[in-house]
């Protein structure tokens, strides 16, 4: 029996439309991450071999973070002001007029060394290019495209759109009625899967390329042992902690920087470089990128490390740098600093307790950090596998239950706090005209 809240005709335009629009979207996403890539190694790899160095000096780590927060605080006078701050939850309201801005400001964050992630900016460019095929649409319907085309941007980052899939399913789920919910939802499925055909490539066409999704050099686990049980709780626990402390820090910094957005903006960078510059010096092992960025790039370094020591001040470092980024006026994404701080404690409780498996550790702190920051236990769970799924699945149990205390601890913190922290969804607005 169809229901009353969906008009066929209706439904179908807009699933026409979304599988129009993820293609633009994924080619979007993927040339900003290109851009993305190539100016962070011009800026940390390339400019400092030609000065020979082997590694970036410390002034030059404090200079390229100043000179990324002047340039946000350019990029943000444009119309849009750079898009949403971090804690403010995903949006889906950035327009053409404003996605210069959003862009600018996120390529002067993400590659100058800002610990924040790319998911935020490439929904921003998924959603302005939605807007640019849905322009004379109704303004509900091009809202249902904008969240479609976001979905598409997202899922280049990720890898798969399946994950997406449960990210968008479970976010939907949280409000409206069953009719709205397959008119949102569907169009966006579309979208994730001519978007993935631009990943991936189509009929002898190259694709742009997607993500690898996966944690390189886990030990194969094929069978749950007791002791890894035992020890997952109390490290979900313990992972949850810390990034509910840093969005606790984070909420805590935001209105100071508020009252004087540029000068703590620059402030911030200069202390965000200089807790890098003390890390590399207090341990030889600690190179700047395992502080900085979104720590995707630098998880099969930290698996390689054994010193608990080392992986201590890795995660001390970057959860504070990560709560100074937040608030600072950087823009980027929460997931995966996240994440990244999840892998280095399941590195350490491995590299403490002996018994236990590395893969066991760090399925379960990625696990227990995307339920703390994102709320959202499905997606944890599923980007907890995917992530460790060359090793086997049978951490998913550990998974699981890593999603549920992870999720809990953040709603009871929450709710003893009165403080609700970033969002799953930002409010839907209308772009600007």
């Amino acid at each position: 029996m169809s229901s009353p809240d969906i008009d066929g005709k209706r439904l179908v335009r807009l699933l026409a439309l979304g599988l129009i629009i993820g293609i633009p979207a994924a080619a979007g996403a993927a040339a900003f991450t290109s851009v993305e890539h190539w100016l962070q190694h011009l800026l940390w790899t390339d400019l400092p071999d030609s000065f020979g160095w082997e590694q970036p000096a410390a002034w030059w780590i404090v200079l390229v973070l100043i000179v990324g927060a002047l340039l946000v605080m350019a990029a943000a006078r444009l119309p849009g002001h750079g898009g949403h701050n971090p804690m403010d939850g995903l949006a889906f309201d950035i327009g053409p007029r404003q996605i210069a801005s959003v862009v600018l400001v996120a390529w002067a964050s993400l590659a100058f060394g800002a610990v924040l992630g790319p998911e935020a900016p490439l929904m921003a460019i998924g959603t302005a290019i939605a807007v640019l095929f849905a322009r004379r649409a109704e303004a509900d319907a091009r809202q249902v495209l904008m969240f479609a085309g976001a979905m598409a941007a997202m899922s280049l980052i990720l890898g798969n759109p399946l994950i997406v899939s449960i990210l968008l399913l479970e976010a939907v789920a949280l409000g409206g009625s069953k009719g709205q919910a397959i008119v949102k939802v569907l169009p966006a499925l579309a979208a994730l899967a001519s978007g993935y055909l631009v990943q991936l490539g189509f009929a002898g066409l190259p694709g742009v390329g997607s993500s690898a999704l996966a944690v390189p050099g886990l030990p194969t686990y094929d069978q749950v042992q007791w002791q890894d049980l035992l020890i997952s709780v109390p490290l979900a626990v313990v992972v949850a902690a810390v990034v509910v402390v840093a969005l606790r820090g984070a909420e805590i910094l935001r209105p100071i920087v508020t009252r004087r957005p540029d000068l703590m903006l620059l402030a911030i960078a200069a202390v965000v470089g200089i807790l890098t510059v003390l890390a590399t010096w207090l341990d030889p092992d600690i190179s700047y990128d395992l502080i900085l960025f979104s720590g995707q790039a630098a998880i099969p370094t930290i698996l390689t490390f054994s010193a608990v020591g080392t992986l201590a001040l890795v995660a001390v470092v970057k959860t504070i740098a990560f709560a100074l980024c937040l608030p600072s006026g950087f823009r980027g994404g929460i997931l995966f600093p996240a994440v990244y701080i999840g892998v280095v404690l399941g590195t350490l409780a491995a590299s403490l307790l002996d018994f236990v498996s590395l893969t066991a550790m760090v399925a379960t702190g990625i696990a227990a950090a995307a339920a703390a920051i994102f709320r959202l236990p499905f997606t944890a769970v599923l980007l907890s596998v995917m992530l460790c799924a060359s090793a086997g699945l049978a951490s998913t149990s550990l998974a699981i239950i890593a999603a549920i205390i992870g999720l809990l601890f953040r709603v009871g913190m929450d709710a003893s706090s009165g403080l609700l922290g970033p969002r799953v969804m930002a409010k839907a607005e209308e772009p600007a005209a």
